[in-house]
């Protein structure tokens, strides 16, 4: 099991986009469709036990050694790109949690289009 330094960073799906104003704590709760409720611990290892929302629950925390950046690219099979489907996200929120599980910085999910020509 691999381990991370306490001081790094969660990042969860919202249930809620950020609202106009910026406040990353009127993005609601962590996108949580079948009420996980944290009542059993995220298991990395397991991630039919996490919120669907907990993105570093399931794929470990935005850790990066000094003077590198965070990147990763993984498959989430609980979650859906397909509009209008319960798990779909691209109306949701991004937020980055602080070590104390403050709200760091967020933004919402927007749709990419591709130009066509």
């Amino acid at each position: 099991m691999k381990t991370y330094p306490a001081s790094s960073p969660a990042y969860h799906i919202h249930e809620r986009p950020v609202p106009d104003d910026g406040n990353c704590y009127g993005t609601g709760a962590h996108l949580d469709l079948y009420k996980c409720e944290r009542k059993s611990s995220c298991d990395i290892d397991a991630p039919k036990t996490c919120e669907i929302g907990d993105l570093s629950g399931k794929h470990g925390p935005a850790y990066a050694p000094e003077d590198q950046t965070f990147e990763v690219l993984y498959t989430d099979y609980f979650l859906s790109n397909v509009p209008d489907t319960a798990a779909y996200y691209g109306n949701l929120s991004f937020v980055v949690h602080t070590y104390d599980n403050r709200r760091a910085n967020c933004g919402n999910f927007k749709v990419a289009r591709l130009h066509q020509e």
